[in-house]
C-alpha cells in the first residue's frame, strides 16, 4: 500500500504544490508546536484558566515522551528519496501526525467545550480536522513518511489525547469532590 500511494502521487508533484506541502508540514513541526503550546499555556494563564494551561502542558509533554518512545521501539527507516533533507529520526509512527492530533485535537476539545455558537464551533472544528489531515498528507507527499506511519500517528496520537484528557478530567473531578 505504501509504495502504491507514492506511485500515485509522483505524477501529481509540481514545484508550487511541493512548496504548499512544505508550508503545511511546518504546522506539524516540533519546533512550531512547542511554540504554539507555550503560547497557548501563556494565553490560558493570562485568562487565569490554570487548569487548561496545566492540561496543555501535560498533554504536550506526555505526547512527546510517548511518541519518542514508540519511534525508538519500532525503529522503522524513512522512505527513500524524500523531498525534505536532514530528517534523521525514525519514521514510525509519524511524529507530525501524532503531535498534530494532540495539539489541534486539544484545540478541537477546547472549542467544543468553550464556544457556544454552534455554527462557529463547527467551522473551527472542521478547519482543525482538515488541517490535521493535510499535515499528514503533506508528510506522504514529501516522501518523509509512509502512509502507514501517518495512519499509526493519527491513531496513536488520538488514543493518547483521549487517555490524557480522560486522566486530566478524572484528576479535576477528584479535586472538585475534595473541595
Amino acid at each position: 500500500m505504501d509504495e502504491r500511494v507514492f506511485e500515485a502521487l509522483t505524477p501529481q508533484r509540481t514545484g508550487t504544490l511541493t512548496q504548499i506541502m512544505r508550508l503545511i508540514t511546518f504546522l506539524g513541526n516540533t519546533a512550531f508546536l512547542i511554540i504554539a503550546n507555550i503560547l497557548l499555556i501563556v494565553i490560558f494563564c493570562r485568562q487565569k484558566n490554570y487548569w487548561f494551561a496545566i492540561t496543555v502542558a501535560v498533554v504536550a509533554l506526555s505526547n512527546v515522551i510517548v511518541m519518542s518512545a514508540l519511534k525508538r521501539l519500532f525503529q522503522r527507516q524513512r522512505p527513500a528519496d524524500p523531498l525534505i533533507q536532514g530528517i534523521t529520526n525514525f519514521s514510525f509512527p509519524s511524529g507530525h501526525a501524532f503531535m498534530s492530533v494532540a495539539f489541534y485535537g486539544l484545540l478541537i476539545w477546547f472549542t467544543a467545550i468553550t464556544i457556544t455558537d454552534k455554527y462557529l464551533q463547527k467551522v473551527i472544528i472542521i478547519f482543525l480536522l482538515l488541517l490535521i489531515l493535510l499535515i499528514g498528507f503533506s508528510r506522504i507527499y514529501l516522501r518523509v513518511h509512509y502512509t502507514t506511519d501517518i495512519l499509526a500517528g493519527f491513531t496513536l496520537g488520538f488514543t493518547w489525547l483521549i487517555i490524557s484528557l480522560m486522566t486530566m478530567n478524572e484528576i479535576q473531578s477528584r479535586k472538585m469532590k475534595r473541595l
